[in-house]
């Protein structure tokens, strides 16, 4: 149960360092945009999970590497829309009406 444990609190921390890493990239990129001040806080990642559906993923074995590939292939796609100008970086925390 503590190694379980100890995989979701390291899963957790990537989420949270790779929203704030994003965050920064994009105010890096758009200095002329309004900046919105984030912070990837517990209450952000819960309510990220929720919004995207976490709550009923187990992370193990296999099925974790490939998530992580996942991950770093999105990111790496995301980056490159945004380099291109494909994409605004003021609507990256524009979720919807109730929540950013």
């Amino acid at each position: 149960m503590l190694a379980e444990m100890e995989k979701f609190n390291s899963h957790k921390s990537s989420i949270k360092f790779k929203a704030l890493s994003i965050s920064k990239d994009i105010k890096e990129a758009s200095p002329n945009e309004e900046n919105i001040a984030f912070s990837s806080s517990s209450v952000w990642y819960e309510n990220f999970k929720r919004r995207i559906g976490l709550n009923n993923i187990k992370f193990t074995g296999e099925a974790a590497i490939g998530d992580l590939k996942a991950e770093g292939d999105f990111s790496n796609e995301l980056s490159r829309i945004i380099k291109d100008g494909d994409y605004l970086p003021c609507l990256v925390f524009n979720i919807n009406e109730n929540c950013l």
